[in-house]
């Protein structure tokens, strides 16, 4: 990947400085880690960005850079998802607790919303399509960034995903939780259409991880643990600000992320706080990718042939020099 803009140089120096915080944070966690499977989980992403430079050969510069934005969200998701296994491993004093106390603090009461939403199969089945549909949004939207916009565009989306992760591995060292089923107590079976046994698999996870019985990180089997905030939540801000980036494609990505943030405490056991919290650090997020230069400076086409860089109406209202007398030639 050629690194000629702000955003190039930048992304690439995220990811070796997030690589290293993953050495420091494996080298101080109880767990292992599978090289082995960190190759096949990484196997896609290489085989997007041959397909890229392939194509570029042929003159298919815009599908190389979405194939290319591919390839770099797929190695971004691989370095940031050890670092939320580190900070569930933390285990700190959870904060379930209190998150349901700011939720009904706000007047929101979890248990009857999720007992409406999942007593009505239509809703339940439109949100549950609106947060599953988070995996492919992530692949989707840097290609069509990268097809449409140039390869910085992609590139600067997947710089936002690795600022989410980041700050919410960071917060979930100081708020750990398990998620707003668990502290309510609602176990599988207990809603008609919405599914809590699948809901509630990553539970075993973050019991091993706080007991400090988690055996092995394997890339290409990882769960989403991170309960504050909603990694979704913030997401779905940042694929609905991205996708205005293109002509149209904000029609439909606009109103499915509305769907996903609505989703998260019933299709993703979240707290409402956990869903603003998330919403407050997408708003950041684009925030302060908007602020990245998206070229790089260059120089104007005279100061690079060294020319006059003096404009015409200085150059007229500049008084002319007399002539200096030509030297007589003595005869």
């Amino acid at each position: 990947m050629p690194s000629n803009t702000p955003i190039q140089r930048i992304f690439l120096a995220s990811i070796a400085g997030i690589a290293v915080v993953n050495v420091a944070v494996l080298l101080n966690v109880h767990f292992g880690f599978s090289f082995s499977a960190l190759g096949r989980a990484m196997v896609p992403a290489a085989l997007f960005a041959a397909i890229a430079l392939l194509v570029r050969r042929f003159g298919m510069h815009k599908l190389s850079a979405g194939l290319l934005g591919v390839a770099a969200i797929g190695l971004a998701v691989q370095l940031t998802v050890p670092l939320t296994y580190g900070a569930v491993s933390a285990g700190g004093p959870l904060a379930d607790d209190a998150l349901m106390a700011a939720d009904r603090a706000i007047g929101f009461d979890f248990s009857a919303w999720v007992h409406f939403v999942g007593a009505q199969p239509v809703l339940s089945a439109i949100l549950a399509y609106a947060y599953n549909l988070f995996v492919w949004q992530v692949m989707l939207v840097p290609f069509v960034l990268g097809a449409f916009c140039g390869l910085s565009e992609a590139l600067r989306f997947t710089l936002g995903y690795l600022l989410i992760v980041t700050v919410a591995s960071f917060i979930a060292v100081f708020v750990p939780s398990y998620g707003a089923y668990v502290a309510a107590g609602f176990g599988p079976g207990d809603l008609a259409h919405i599914d809590l046994n699948m809901l509630l698999g990553y539970i075993p996870a973050i019991d091993d991880l706080r007991a400090g019985s988690f055996a092995v990180y394997r890339a290409d089997a990882f769960q989403g643990l991170l309960v504050f905030p909603s990694v979704h939540a913030a997401m779905g801000v940042l694929f609905a600000r991205s996708s205005l980036r293109v002509p149209y494609f904000g029609i439909f990505l606009v109103p499915l992320n509305l769907l996903l943030i609505a989703s998260t405490p019933s299709h993703g056991g979240h707290f409402l706080v956990d869903t603003i919290a998330g919403v407050a650090l997408g708003f950041a997020t684009f925030v302060a990718l908007d602020r990245l230069p998206s070229r790089r400076r260059t120089q104007s086409p005279a100061d690079r042939a060294g020319k006059d860089t003096e404009t015409p109406s200085a150059r007229a209202t500049r008084r002319p020099q007399a002539a200096e007398p030509a030297e007589r030639v003595p005869a």
